[in-house]
């Protein structure tokens, strides 16, 4: 339920301010990282429901900003090819890394791995937030 309440949310506060879609999946990102951090460094019930929410709230943020990104800039004959192939990749990616997580489990501590992808979240964030930057500059 949390869960559910939070991306309805999230989904409401997108329709509220409609923001560009780099913003939206800008704001996504990082507000799902810190969502991971919490969720991650939670010593209790409360504190890991407060990083889940924040986790679901901010999905709708990148989903609408790279859906809207990906409609602004493709042709409608390549729109459904490309969101079937994109949708088989990100598909084919939560199963491998479900796998690749679940054997690590056999070694390294659950914590740790949630700890490794946050970290790499943020890395994804930075590099992100560092393209779109070089983007800016170059329009000068």
């Amino acid at each position: 339920t949390v869960a559910g309440i939070s991306s309805i949310m999230g989904t409401l506060v997108n329709i509220k301010w409609i923001l560009l879609p780099s913003k939206a999946m800008k704001y996504g990102m990082l507000f799902s990282a810190c969502g991971y951090v919490l969720f991650s460094f939670s010593t209790s019930w409360s504190m890991a429901a407060i990083g889940f929410f924040l986790i679901s709230g901010s999905l709708p943020f990148v989903n609408v900003g790279f859906m809207t990104f990906i409609q602004r800039n493709l042709k409608e004959e390549l729109l459904g090819r490309f969101l079937s192939i994109f949708s088989l990749a990100e598909a084919l990616g939560v199963i491998s890394l479900t796998v690749i997580f679940g054997y690590l489990t056999n070694s390294v501590s659950i914590r740790s791995l949630i700890l490794t992808g946050v970290v790499l979240l943020f890395f994804l964030f930075t590099l992100f937030l560092f393209v779109d930057w070089l983007k800016g500059k170059s329009r000068k």
